[in-house]
Parts: C-alpha cells; structure tokens; sequence
C-alpha cells in the first residue's frame, strides 16, 4: 500500500446552529514522513483558525521539524 496524501478537518461552531468546516490535503512525495506532514498540516489549519498564533506556528517550523514542507 502506498499512501500519497494525508488530510485534515477542523469544523468549527459558528454559532447560531451554523458550522464551518476547514480541511486541507498534503500530497506526498516519496520518502516524506506522513506523520510530519500530519502534523504539519494540523497545525496550519490550527493557526489560519486562530487556535495557536503566528508566533507559536513559526516557532513549530523553527525547530526543524517541518523543514522539508513546501507551500505550493
């Protein structure tokens, strides 16, 4: 088996029985961690969210760990 992309989905209480859903997809190249790009992906939609800040954002991709992700 081969896994090429991994996803994530945030929905969010709007209030007034209304929702929001936010999902983002990574595709995956050969030999990427699918666990990092995970993570990675979770966190980015956590910080376009507002649920963790710019600062702690870039202080997740400072620390090496998702040095290898590229925004296309």
């Amino acid at each position: 088996m081969v896994l090429k992309s991994v996803s994530y989905r945030r929905v969010r209480n709007l209030g007034n029985y209304e929702t929001a859903s936010f999902e983002g997809t990574v595709e995956l190249d050969p030999g990427d961690d699918p666990h990092t790009s995970f993570e990675w992906l979770k966190n980015f939609i956590h910080y376009k969210l507002g649920l963790i800040t710019e600062i702690e954002f870039s202080q997740l991709n400072e620390k090496g760990r998702f040095q290898n992700i590229e925004m296309k």
